[in-house]
């Protein structure tokens, strides 16, 4: 059962807080803290909610499948800061609970065909678990390879990590995570009006709970009919294309990209990024770069963390994700993964289940495709981060397809690169990748 525990808040109670806020706006004289007004009634019900956007609330949750933070709260709304655990910590890979998946399963999803579903979900973490040893062998002679001056230790480091990160695509993302998750009260109160997934009404009823069991105040955001409750609450889960291809390279289409020149901002040769606050770059913002992108559910998860770019409605393109060391394991006898994916595929996509189900128990390696709408300070500071070599394979090799485009604005594509492609320093410090730094962004290619 996913578990939410409110662990910090803005320390001044929401009614004393929102009401403060509003006197400031209308009121002549500077306002007393803790002389309250009607907030429900001249700010709630009104429509003017930007006063309740002072109070953030922490909340940490646990036991929390993957598929839910994906397709429900990273999927639309930008109001949130959040961390989550890496999946390399999950014990989802070594030593999975099935016993605790299915009792998620049968809690949300009552009625379904619960035992096709965990047949799924067993039959991915059991080509996982026969093939890990192998790939985790392949993957450190391809770091050696790659990069002459990673460290032994390095190589041991990140070996088994490369390894799982690219094996996981036949592993669900019913697994389960834990994350910190910061929203303001407003977000709430919209996020719980909206829950579409099973899971995202117990977790946004969980979430209001808890507010309202420290700030009782609050309890009129959270009191809505139970029928018009339901009636926004509309069920949502990703469509289904029909490309049913095994894929060795995720894709990227430039839609539209402005005629504007991209104005470079000042900086104080740190890591801080300085393009959304700063008058001299304002003009980037309404700048927008549109691409749609087809890649796997776990490229889809870690794109979702720049929240300064927009995305529209994700679908399953039909296709799977086969990662260069799965498809060299297949070239040098290893596995035939890619008849392993057709098949495991296949399953998946005739599964006796719902839709909601089906995006739930989804595979990483699922590939999922939407529009993006970047403007130009987003893509700039994505870049910069994603194109560093200790960034994840494949959305390395994404973003360095969108980099060699030849429509961008003059002067973006050119700061598309980390601190040591432009000066040679890197700043990742003890986790330098091990690269050959005299090999220019364009000619260094990634299986790793």
């Amino acid at each position: 059962m996913v578990t939410v525990n409110l662990i910090a808040q803005t320390d001044t109670p929401p009614n004393i807080l929102a009401s403060h806020a509003a006197n400031t706006c209308y009121a002549k004289d500077a306002p007393v803290l803790g002389k309250t007004i009607d907030i429900e009634n001249k700010l709630f019900k009104p429509g003017h909610h930007t006063p309740f956007q002072h109070n953030y609330f922490t909340f940490a949750l646990d036991k929390l499948p993957v598929s839910s933070v994906k397709f429900g709260l990273h999927l639309a709304g930008p109001y949130y800061n959040s961390c989550e655990q890496s999946g390399r910590y999950s014990k989802m890979y070594d030593s999975p609970d099935f016993g605790e998946i299915q009792e998620h399963v049968a809690q949300f999803y009552y009625g379904e065909n619960i035992g096709a579903a965990m047949e799924f979900i067993k039959g991915g973490q059991r080509i996982y678990a026969d093939n890990i040893a192998a790939i985790t062998e392949l993957a450190k002679q391809a770091i050696a390879d790659e990069r002459p001056y990673a460290t032994d230790d390095y190589i041991k480091l990140n070996g088994p990590k490369m390894a799982q990160e690219q094996l996981r695509m036949f592993v669900s993302m019913m697994s389960f995570a834990r994350m910190d998750y910061t929203v303001n009260l407003s977000a709430i109160a919209a996020m719980y009006r909206t829950a579409w997934l099973p899971e995202l009404k117990d977790i946004m009823g969980k979430m209001a709970d808890r507010v309202m069991e420290k700030h009782p105040e609050t309890g009129f955001m959270f009191d809505v009919d139970k029928e018009k409750l339901e009636q926004s609450r509309r069920p949502w889960h990703p469509g289904y294309l029909a490309d049913n291809r095994i894929k060795t390279i995720p894709s990227i289409f430039l839609r539209d990209s402005p005629l504007v020149d991209y104005k470079p901002g000042p900086s104080c040769g740190d890591t801080v990024d300085l393009g959304y606050f700063s008058p001299y770059t304002m003009d980037n913002s309404v700048q927008a770069v549109a691409t749609t992108v087809v890649v796997s559910g776990a490229t889809f998860g870690q794109d979702q963390r720049h929240r300064a770019i927009k995305r529209g409605q994700p679908s399953f393109s039909g296709a799977f994700y086969l990662p260069p060391l799965l498809d060299k394991a297949q070239k040098s006898g290893v596995a035939s993964m890619s008849e392993l994916a057709e098949s495991f595929m296949k399953s998946w996509r005739e599964l006796p289940v719902s839709g909601q189900l089906r995006s739930g128990i989804a595979p990483y390696g699922a590939m999922i495709t939407y529009t993006k709408l970047s403007d130009l300070n987003g893509l700039h500071h994505e870049m910069g981060k994603r194109l560093c070599l200790c960034a994840q394979e494949e959305i390395w090799n994404v973003s360095k397809s969108l980099g060699l485009a030849t429509h961008l604005p003059h002067g973006l594509a050119e700061r598309f690169t980390p601190a040591c492609f432009q000066n040679g320093a890197c700043v990742e410090g003890a986790r330098y990748c091990g690269r050959d730094k005299s090999i220019g962004l364009s000619e260094t290619k990634r299986t790793v």
